[in-house]
């Protein structure tokens, strides 16, 4: 069961959950709606990529209305991550880490991604609206080039792991709206992946630190650290793309 306050609208097949949960937030549905579907026949990842979507895997929308600045909607991403490392957790008892901004990872290969968007109310210069999107790997996907992982050696209940995200995102945004990042960024950094190790970040070369109080990637260069705000990482010169 998902928690009180949250409506669920499950589908067999939709093009994408997210696109689905921004119409219903432009028709102003109210916060607290969840979309899944079984089948994403146009699943979108970060910069507009396509995001393999066949039947078993999770897909799920999120529809918020927090009301914060615009710029803190991004942190929602993080929140996101975690929520869901912690939903994993409770079916399955792997280690799965988070590759900034927006990958869940088993070992090297990509088990799921988030998408985060969202929309300005500009009369109050606030976020309007934002939309969570969630996949997750539960059984086999075959992506050309990429490193894929999954939980199909695991006997993971789909309609059990969507309750427990849902529920994990609604603390979590709870504590996130009274504490701030802090805590989410607390959290996050236990499960960083890469963590000492070589990577390429963007434009940048050198060794991931951990992430600064505002959830950037910091990196330190053979001239110093340096605070990486955007793009992929990749290490031994390829990048695993987020969510694509």
């Amino acid at each position: 069961m998902i928690p009180a306050g949250w409506r669920l609208d499950a589908r067999d097949s939709v093009g994408s959950t997210n696109d689905e949960a921004k119409a219903a937030a432009l028709n102003g549905s109210p916060a607290g709606l969840v979309i899944t579907a079984m089948q994403q026949t146009a699943g979108r990842g970060r910069l507009g990529r396509g995001w393999t979507s066949p039947v078993g895997n999770l897909y799920a929308s999120l529809l918020l209305r927090p009301g914060v600045p615009p710029q803190r909607a991004a942190e929602l991403s993080l929140l996101a991550g975690v929520a869901a490392c912690e939903a994993i957790a409770r079916q399955c008892p792997v280690p799965v880490l988070l590759k900034w901004p927006n990958d869940l990872m088993r070992g090297d290969g990509k088990l799921g991604g988030i998408l985060v968007e969202s929309a300005l109310d500009p009369a109050r210069a606030t976020v309007e609206w934002v939309v969570i999107g969630i996949g997750l790997n539960l059984v086999p996907v075959a992506v050309p080039g990429r490193e894929v992982a999954d939980l199909a050696d695991h006997a993971v209940d789909r309609t059990q792991l969507l309750a427990d995200l849902v529920t994990a995102i609604d603390a979590w945004v709870q504590v996130w709206l009274r504490e701030g990042l802090q805590p989410v960024l607390s959290h996050w950094t236990r499960r960083i992946w890469g963590m000492g190790r070589t990577v390429q970040a963007g434009s940048v070369s050198g060794v991931i630190l951990g992430l600064d109080r505002d959830g950037a990637l910091l990196v330190t260069t053979a001239t110093g650290p340096v605070r990486v705000t955007a793009g992929d990482v990749g290490v031994g010169g390829g990048v695993h793309a987020a969510r694509d």
